[in-house]
């Protein structure tokens, strides 16, 4: 992935201007943060050129990993925290014996959760404006096995919802969806779809009769889209979705 020079960003909020403040003074560009929070380097250029605003645990997130706090980030001027020498920044031997200390037992935590199937997790993919965010699967989500006892388990993937075009159907920023593959097109489902040369988004799709494809949010405030149904592609649709700590929801059809 080309990484992309942030010297001349404008950003349009002052969230925005603070964060691309200590993404530069860290030496750190979108691909290099993202992968850090786990989120696509999209995300935050929306965030920062776009003047979208993410949500609370989102930002909390953020303000965790770049080191300052949430006011820091909300602040009208950043507090110009440098970066930490490498002595400050490099943990003692004991911290670091610790830490992985502690991931192993979460991990072993999680592994041995009973009645639990673990779904590829795909990241973060977008609710709103169509953005690319392909990648492989990096991570495994874990989804109650009584769920998705019906379904095909090499079918199914999961991914977490960024932005708030779903809101009104109860589908928050930081929600993660689970996603049926290979499946037949009908009108009016939730589906995640990839439009050719605009990247994927998840939105209820129509098939008009002028045969294009219609999208539409589940929030007033954002405007539906129309594409040529040929120019899309169909990636999945949404069986489930959840909030941490796991909360099935099954989608009203």
């Amino acid at each position: 992935m080309v990484s992309k020079d942030l010297s001349g960003v404008k950003p349009k909020t002052a969230l925005g201007r603070n964060l691309l403040h200590y993404l530069l003074d860290r030496g750190m560009n979108y691909y290099q943060f993202g992968k850090l929070i786990g989120r696509h380097p999209g995300y935050l250029s929306r965030i920062i050129e776009d003047g979208m605003n993410p949500g609370p645990k989102n930002l909390k997130l953020i303000s965790e990993k770049i080191g300052v706090s949430v006011d820091d980030l909300l602040s009208d001027s950043p507090s110009g925290k440098k970066n930490p020498t490498p002595e400050e920044a490099r943990p003692g031997a004991d911290e670091r014996l610790s830490n992985i200390i502690q991931e192993v037992t979460e991990l072993k935590r999680i592994i041995e959760q009973p009645n639990v199937t673990y779904l590829p997790h795909f990241g973060v993919g977008p609710a709103s404006v169509p953005i690319d965010f392909y990648a492989e699967a990096g991570e495994i989500m874990p989804v109650p096995s009584s769920h998705i006892s019906g379904y095909a388990r090499e079918k199914l993937f999961t991914l977490t919802i960024a932005g708030d075009s779903l809101i009104e159907d109860g589908i928050e920023d930081g929600d993660t969806i689970v996603v049926l593959r290979e499946v037949q097109f009908m009108d009016g489902y939730l589906y995640v779809v990839n439009v050719r040369g605009n990247g994927c988004t998840v939105k209820y799709v129509y098939h008009t009769p002028d045969g294009r494809a219609r999208l539409v949010p589940a929030n007033r405030n954002y405007k539906e889209m129309l594409f040529p149904f040929e120019e899309l592609d169909i990636v999945g649709k949404v069986e489930f979705y959840y909030k941490p700590p796991v909360k099935i929801n099954k989608r009203s059809e």
